[in-house]
């Protein structure tokens, strides 16, 4: 089923398609050669490779986590919802100190 970004909670599992934003902060567990645009979070101007943690890929020290507002740029993955709102990245980036 589809739900807006602003419906998820914490524990919501997403199917997240090349081209959309992450609608929350997530952690993912399953990828298919998954790439995101993180720029207008942390700054970061490369694509990141994100991937799930297996037992075959733990000791390259993988990164499972999805940042909200961040672009897929390539591939595909499914992941739990582990932050909405002003609790995710993003929120605590906007605001103020």
């Amino acid at each position: 089923m589809t739900v807006d970004a602003e419906e998820l909670v914490v524990g919501d599992i997403v199917d997240i398609p090349e081209g959309d934003n992450i609608p929350a902060d997530c952690v993912c567990f399953k990828s298919q050669q998954f790439m995101t645009n993180e720029s207008g979070v942390t700054g970061e101007p490369e694509g990141l490779h994100k991937e799930h943690v297996t037992a075959e890929n733990y000791p390259h020290n993988p990164d499972p986590f999805l940042l909200q507002n961040t672009l897929v740029e390539k591939g595909t993955a499914t992941a739990i919802v582990l932050a909405v709102g002003h609790e995710t990245r993003s929120g605590k980036a906007d605001r103020a100190m």
